[in-house]
């Protein structure tokens, strides 16, 4: 009896088994379909019986791809009814699709950047196409649409809604003149990006025209907008670069962010009377020389005007608001003038101020040589100088409090800045790209020195952190790749992730007490470091912290506990690469911890060491001796030197990178480094 009621329930059991198999797939779930022709689709069931296509299951697929109109999965038949958002997304080898009658949605970008697709038919089952789902097919030359659909219709291979109120899609592969027919009200986001046309003549029922529509159309030489236009998209003309010949609609408002961004075939342009704003990014990278503004104009946007080709321009009198960088990098730039009664703004020797000169907004990229800062400014404003590649050096006065980020970002030849006291942060990317800059003053006013300030300042030999900064932020002083010496002063609490990361050239660390991690890649690829002091603070070394530092020889390491090593993924040991066999000097007692700590226990030269005298001998033995006539011989010494009277004056200064020598009259001194001092008598 036991046994017969066993074999119920296992049979049962299998039953519910083989149920919940049938029924396992549900909405949501994905799988991948091989088809006849042996290409693979990935679909998503999305109702009980309907599944999409979302993927064509390899970039590299080549030739014919059919969707079927019925899917067996699962021992379940499915109807596809969609094609996805990026479903065939750049599958650049795609020359042909078969879209059943069963789909009813073409999502956005479904075939974008197809670009052996030649030709392609829309079912009369569709009723919605997304936005862009056919642009950037280079060889699409028509877009057929079965003359049974309700929603759509095509003409000469163009697509359009059915009431052709609206034109959706121009196959890029279309060459010469196009007449766009008279009726069509819209032109919908990206008609005609990367349209091979040389020239589009735009009918006046045309009152809307979407972003992006003519984007990177390179043959469009000419476009005229007409006056039924009243508003135009952003990146309208971006990068037609062929563009020449431009005339705007005089019922506009506002040129758009990029409208002609990257137009470098424009040379000159009339912005008719009415515009009050040309937006962020409106003529960036194009080749204007020269630009009119009309009086109407009020607003001027961020990089508006940036890496043009102007040479001089004049703000009228009606311009309320300038934004940042808005003529940066026009290298031919030598000139920015004020109408004399506008209210918000002036100029003096070219260079753009607020009208009370208490802000330095812009400085022409033209300008050659140095500059002095007017002492009547308080704020260097955001991106003042970014981009001003003649500027070889920056007078600072005392008057200026605050300098915004960016504000001398990429001035390749800028080769020394005093910062001002008064100055409380060194905002970020401040002189990131600053390549000449090898030597910079951090005034004792500073507090933070943010994100990327100084970032591949290449030229950057030695900098001193003056104390009372107490956060380093992320990527500070990464790149700086001569970097050889750096004084931290013991209020620094905060090193950020990459800040010295690829400083080929330093040579030495001392990690300040206080701070408690040392962060992700801080000193990845330093490989001239040669030896590191860790305080009892740090209680973590996060991964790649010390990767590549395959000049370390010795590592000082101040707390009984071993700081916790933090692996991350592949090479993520915070001593990658490091010879596991060099001296690491801990406190007396602490063998036994660091031997058996994970990460510690593969190094194999501990040395306990009550750290007397760190300062003055383990970490260097910086050598300073009389050599014959006046000369004073530095060896084995990275960083700075003083030569003191005894008096207390500080008669010389210099870094020394290695060695040096140094000649001075008969007498008696003080010779100061980083970890000692000596009395010379010549």
């Amino acid at each position: 009896m036991k046994f017969k009621n066993y074999t119920k329930h296992l049979v049962a059991f299998i039953m519910l088994l083989t149920t919940l198999h049938a029924y396992a797939a549900s909405v949501g779930d994905s799988f991948s379909y091989e088809c006849e022709n042996g290409k693979y689709l990935v679909f998503e069931i999305t109702h009980s019986n309907t599944i999409k296509l979302t993927e064509v299951d390899d970039y590299e697929c080549t030739g014919e791809v059919i969707i079927p109109f019925l899917v067996n999965f699962d021992a379940s038949s499915y109807i596809v009814t969609e094609i996805g958002d990026w479903a065939c997304n750049s599958r650049e080898n795609i020359t042909s699709v078969t879209i059943p009658e069963s789909v009813t949605k073409i999502g956005k970008s479904a075939f974008n950047n197809c670009n052996s697709l030649t030709t392609i038919t829309i079912p009369k089952s569709v009723t919605e196409i997304g936005e862009r789902a056919l642009a950037g097919c280079d060889n699409l030359t028509a877009i057929n649409v079965d003359s049974n659909n309700l929603h759509y219709t095509s003409e000469e291979g163009v697509l359009f809604n059915i009431e052709k109120t609206k034109l959706i899609q121009c196959p890029a592969a279309k060459y010469g003149t196009y007449t766009i027919p008279d009726g069509v009200d819209i032109l919908e986001n990206f008609a005609f990006t990367d349209s091979k046309l040389t020239s589009i003549i735009i009918p006046n029922s045309v009152t809307k025209i979407g972003e992006d529509v003519f984007e990177d159309a390179q043959n469009l030489t000419s476009i005229e907008i007409p006056n039924s236009v009243t508003s135009l998209g952003e990146y309208l003309l971006a990068g037609c670069s062929s563009l020449n010949d431009v005339k705007l609609s005089n019922n506009i408002t506002t040129i758009p962010v990029g409208c002609f961004a990257e137009c470098i075939g424009l040379t000159s342009i009339n912005i008719p009377n009415g515009v009050t704003t040309i937006d962020e990014e409106a003529f960036a990278e194009t080749g204007l020389t020269s630009i009119n503004f009309p009086e109407s104009i009020k607003v001027i946007g961020d990089y508006a005007f940036a890496w043009s080709e102007l040479t001089s321009v004049v703000i009228p009198e009606g311009v309320e608001t300038i934004g940042e960088a808005a003529f940066a990098y026009s290298d031919p730039l030598t000139a920015i003038n004020v109408a004399e009664d506008n209210k918000y703004f002036t100029s003096q020797n070219g260079v753009l101020f607020n009208k009370t000169k208490t802000t330095l907004i812009q400085y022409p990229c033209g300008k050659q040589g140095g500059y002095a800062i007017p002492n009547t400014v308080n704020t260097i404003a955001e991106s003042a100088f970014e981009g001003c590649k003649n500027l070889t050096s920056v007078t600072i006065p005392q008057s200026v409090n605050t300098i915004e980020i960016y504000a001398f970002y990429e001035c390749e030849s800028l080769a020394s800045v005093s910062i001002p006291e008064g100055i409380s942060t060194i905002e970020e990317m401040t002189f990131l790209g600053c390549t000449s800059l090898k030597w910079v003053n951090i005034p004792s006013s500073v507090n933070n020195i943010k994100y990327s300030a100084f970032e591949k300042c290449k030229s950057l030999t030695s900098v001193t952190i003056p104390e009372g900064v107490t956060t380093i932020e992320d990527n500070a002083f990464e790149k700086c790749s001569n970097l050889t010496y750096i004084t931290i002063p013991n209020s620094v609490n905060s090193i950020g992730a990459y800040c010295f990361l690829d400083c080929e050239n330093l040579k030495s660390a001392i990690i300040p007490e206080g701070v408690t991690i040392i962060k992700e890649s801080t000193f990845g690829n330093c490989s001239s470091l040669k030896w590191v002091k860790i305080p009892m603070s740090v209680s973590i070394i996060s991964q790649n912290a010390f990767l590549d530092c395959n000049s370390l020889s010795e590592i000082f390491v101040l707390s009984t506990i071993p700081p916790t090593l933090s692996y991350g993924f592949d090479e993520g040991m915070p001593f990658y690469s490091v010879n596991k066999s060099i001296p690491v000097y801990i406190p007396i007692g602490s063998i036994s911890k660091y031997k058996s700590a994970e990460g510690w226990n593969e190094f194999t030269n501990f040395i306990e060491s009550d750290f007397t005298g760190i300062e003055d001998s383990n970490i260097s033995t910086t050598e300073i001796k009389v050599i014959a006539g006046n000369g004073i011989d530095i060896c084995n010494y990275y960083g700075k030197l003083q030569v003191i009277s005894l008096a207390g004056q500080v008669l010389k200064e210099t870094y020394v990178n290695g060695s040096t020598q140094i000649t001075l009259p008969k007498g008696a001194y003080i010779i100061v480094t980083e970890n000692k001092s000596q009395k010379v008598v010549l």
